[in-house]
């Protein structure tokens, strides 16, 4: 494919806007700490958002299907944040236009690179969905540890109280 090989050449300034696109979903003060901020210690954060969306941008090139593996260290951001599902995953989406506007002039002289666009949308649309999954899957291990955290401190209550009849001892 032509297409993969352009993107191939593209990557670190595609790469580099999707980092943007991805922090522009912050606030603008954390939006400009994230893409600043290099240091791993100060900005854990940042540092694992750069690593996982190279490596995803390579590993979506190369067809190693690898995908939740790099996803999921910022689904798992995502998920303790407080982002809707659509908004938590969207940064996947923004993808499909920063490559339309990276390589704007090889599309328009090429009708076979448009053709293979929508190779490439349908793999950016898959990964969309493996993030959804991911991204359900975290919020479902949130919520099962807020109910035991919540019937943690209930027990502990009643224990308290004197409430509880421990069945061995009689």
């Amino acid at each position: 494919m032509k297409l993969v090989k352009l993107l191939e050449k593209s990557k670190v300034s595609i790469v580099k806007k999707w980092v943007k696109s991805f922090a522009d979903s912050y606030a603008k003060e954390t939006s400009t700490f994230l893409i600043k901020k290099s240091d791993e210690f100060a900005n854990p954060v940042g540092d694992v958002v750069k690593y996982a969306l190279n490596a995803l941008y390579d590993d979506f090139l190369q067809d190693q299907n690898d995908i939740k593996k790099y996803l999921e260290p910022i689904i798992k951001i995502r998920a303790i944040q407080p982002f809707t599902p659509s908004k938590a995953i969207s940064f996947i989406f923004s993808l499909k236009n920063i490559i339309r506007d990276d390589l704007q002039k090889e599309l328009a002289k090429s009708e076979s690179l448009q053709k293979e666009l929508f190779f490439i949308d349908s793999k950016i649309d898959e990964m969309c969905l493996a993030a959804f999954d991911n991204y359900m899957e975290c919020k479902d291990k949130i919520f099962q540890i807020q109910i035991s955290e919540v019937n943690d401190k209930a027990f502990r209550a009643l224990e308290r109280a004197g409430l509880l009849v421990n069945k061995n001892n009689n």
